[in-house]
C-alpha cells in the first residue's frame, strides 16, 4: 500500500528508473505486495515502451506470476498499452506454455480484441511460439467469430 503510495508521486520515467535498480526478483516482490487494482494503476503510469522495459526485467516464470495478479479485464487494459510489435515483444519472453496461460485470463471476445492489434506478419511470429497442442488451446479461446 505504501508502494502504490510512492508509485502515485512519481512520473512514468521516475517508475521506471527505480524498477531498474531492482533485481527481477525484487520486482516480483514489490508486485506481490500490490493487489490487481493496484497493479492496473502502477502500469497506468508506464507507457508502452515502459512497459515492455520492465517485462525485460523478469523472467518468464515472473512474468507469469506478475500477470496472476490480474483479472482478464485488468490483463487486456495493460494490453492496452502496447502496440502490436512491443505485445509480440512481450510474447518473447514467455514459454508456449505461459502464452497459453495468459490466454486463459481472456474470453474469447477479449482474445479477438487482443489479435486485432497484430499484423498478419505479427500473427505469425506470436504463433512460432507455440506448440502444436498450446496452438489448439489458443483457438478453444476464440468463438467462430
Amino acid at each position: 500500500m505504501e508502494m502504490v503510495s510512492v508509485c502515485d508521486l512519481l512520473t512514468a520515467t521516475e517508475m521506471v528508473s527505480v524498477f531498474h535498480h531492482l533485481t527481477a526478483m525484487e520486482m516480483v516482490s514489490v508486485f506481490d505486495c500490490l493487489t490487481a487494482m493496484e497493479m492496473v494503476n502502477v502500469c497506468d503510469h508506464l507507457t508502452a515502451m515502459e512497459m515492455v522495459s520492465v517485462c525485460d526485467h523478469l523472467t518468464a516464470m515472473e512474468i507469469v506470476n506478475v500477470c496472476d495478479h490480474l483479472t482478464a479485464m485488468e490483463m487486456v487494459n495493460v494490453c492496452d498499452h502496447l502496440t502490436a510489435m512491443e505485445m509480440v515483444s512481450v510474447c518473447d519472453h514467455l514459454k508456449a506454455m505461459d502464452t497459453v496461460n495468459v490466454c486463459d485470463y481472456l474470453t474469447a471476445m477479449e482474445m479477438v480484441s487482443e489479435c486485432d492489434h497484430l499484423t498478419a506478419m505479427e500473427m505469425v511470429d506470436v504463433c512460432d511460439h507455440l506448440t502444436a497442442t498450446d496452438m489448439v488451446s489458443v483457438f478453444d479461446h476464440l468463438t467462430a467469430m
